[in-house]
């Protein structure tokens, strides 16, 4: 067996936080292949093993609300909902049991086969606490019915909903149930779905509100036979509305206040923890959208983000902590235009660009929306649509140009490998990138090696800067591009304590640096900048048998 043999393994691409640690994959393996050999003979091997070769580019977030292309460059065009309410989060019907129970107005009655004796109509309340409905649509929901029979012959009951139609006709439904007792009457239960459906609930004068009507008709079996129906007889009507849905709703919507505090994060920027950027020519809107009639307010009370340093800063500004009127919008279904309040942020009333420069990864945003402030002064007349909307939304526009000061960002990896020393083992080694770079940043590499408790044990750093493309030359398409080589040193240091290093961090510090002054500047990010990376593990194994 040669004693300086090289070999050569490849390792399929996987998550890139796996692929930085996959070297060591191969140490297990070779011990586990040398352990059952017996003889005492040892000697050194040389290694090496392929980890990644990849491009990491930023194209997929162009186009997608987030990122576009102007005059070949990247520009920032951010889109987003920072909360939605919809139909739904303004009016909704809860279940609701309408609980009927009809008898007799005479105590006592002969009642002959196919004769209706009962024909009347009630109307019932919903409950919908600060909701004055007049007219709703439905796009789902149902009525569960259970009807009772306590007369000794069959009967037909017919439950009409005055004011519930569907294309124009009123719901009707018939039922049948068979003869029963009053100690044990007889019984039915059946479902009437309500899609399509829609609802006046302006009772019998049309002028009120939230009022269902309901006229029961009861017909005796015309093939059953005479009974004698008194005041005592009650028939149980009970209808349970359920998981009703709403495509349209009309009536007061009462006064309410919506208020919250939303907190969204952006976890990619947890992972920077020092130095600094300096962006330009920043634009940044708060856009308030009402898709709803009603008459509102409302008011900002706060947006502010809380960097991985602690560090917090208050957007100020237009808008932040002064209360404002909410418009309504005009049309009606398909043709309805939402009304639009802007509140834009920008270098010159505001502090945006420091609040985008604290890379803040938690951001908080507290608002209060009032609807109907000032009462019903619609009469009666708020609407909401299927489509409509109360909506936050941020919307960001800038060019792609910053300006990093040692921009310093760190990630933690597990790492959980033994070997031991008197057997087959690593004694040193190398990570080595070969990079090919077409973003203007200049990079320095450095991995801190720790102990469980987190300790530190040791610090490598790279023997190279990562060069910017600025450096370099343009490429057949023109896009200037800089390949370097980085290594990191995995020493004997490292390599003895390779049982008590637990986590290693990845530490990477980005500049901006001007080639002709080599101080930092202000740099824009070409359109199809990539970052090529090709990286191999080269360690020296001490093989015994």
């Amino acid at each position: 067996m040669s004693t300086n043999s090289r070999q050569s393994y490849s390792v399929a691409r996987a998550n890139k936080k796996e692929n930085f640690l996959l070297y060591f994959v191969a140490i297990p393996f070779l011990l586990t292949l040398f352990s059952s050999c017996r003889k005492d003979t040892s000697w050194n091997s040389s290694w090496v093993v392929p980890l990644v070769n990849d491009t990491l580019d930023i194209s997929k977030f162009v186009n997608d609300s987030t990122i576009e292309v102007n005059n070949g460059y990247y520009y920032l065009n951010l889109k987003r909902n920072l909360y939605n309410f919809s139909l739904t989060d303004i009016v909704s019907i809860p279940d609701t049991t309408i609980d009927r129970t009809t008898s007799l107005a005479v105590q006592s009655l002969n009642v002959n086969p196919g004769f209706q004796f009962y024909n009347t109509i009630e109307e019932h309340t919903l409950n919908l606490q600060d909701l004055q409905l007049k007219l709703i649509q439905l796009s789902g929901g149902a009525i569960d019915f259970e009807l009772t029979n306590p007369v000794g012959t069959g009967i037909y009951i017919t439950i009409e909903l005055p004011g519930v139609t569907k294309n124009g006709v009123m719901l009707s439904k018939t039922f049948f149930i068979q003869a029963g007792s009053q100690s044990s009457p007889g019984k039915i239960n059946e479902t009437i779905q309500l899609l399509d459906y829609q609802i006046d609930l302006t009772g019998q004068n049309g002028t009120s509100y939230n009022l269902l009507q309901s006229r029961v008709k009861i017909k005796s079996d015309p093939n059953g036979v005479p009974v004698t129906v008194t005041s005592s007889h009650v028939f149980n009507i009970k209808a349970k509305f359920r998981d009703v849905k709403l495509h349209y709703a009309r009536g007061y919507f009462g006064n309410r206040t919506l208020q919250d505090t939303t907190t969204f994060n952006l976890a990619a920027l947890n992972s920077v923890v020092g130095g600094a950027i300096d962006i330009q020519n920043t634009s940044v809107k708060l856009i308030l959208e009402n898709g709803i009639k009603i008459d509102g307010s409302g008011s900002i009370h706060f947006l502010k983000n809380t960097n991985s340093q602690g560090s917090t800063v208050s957007l100020s500004g237009p808008g932040i902590g002064t209360a404002f009127t909410i418009d309504q919008p005009t049309g009606s279904f398909s043709s309805m235009q939402p009304s639009a309040r802007e509140f834009i942020f920008n270098s010159g009333n505001s502090n945006v660009e420091q609040f985008i420069e604290n890379l803040g990864s938690a951001n908080e945003i507290g608002y209060k929306i009032m609807i109907n402030p000032w009462g019903n002064t619609s009469g009666g007349w708020n609407e909401v649509y299927p489509q409509s909307r109360l909506r936050l939304a941020v919307e960001a526009q800038m060019p792609l140009s910053i300006k990093m000061d040692a921009l310093t960002i760190r990630d933690t990896f597990d790492l959980k490998l033994e070997q031991n020393k008197d057997k087959s083992h690593v004694e040193s080694g190398v990570l080595q990138l070969d990079l090919d770079n077409a973003f203007p940043f200049s990079g320095q590499l450095k991995i801190l090696f720790l102990d469980d408790n987190g300790a530190v044990l040791e610090v490598v750093n790279g023997t190279q800067p990562i060069a910017s493309s600025l450096y370099g030359q343009p490429n057949s398409q023109g896009l200037k591009h800089m390949k370097s080589s980085v290594e990191v040193p995995l020493n004997t240091s490292v390599v003895d304590q390779l049982n008590t290093i637990k986590k290693i961090i990845v530490e990477a510090v980005f500049d901006t640096p001007d080639p002709a002054t080599s101080s930092n500047q202000m740099v824009s990010i070409p359109a199809d900048a990539y970052l090529g990376i090709k990286a191999k593990a080269k360690f020296q194994l001490k093989v015994k048998v």
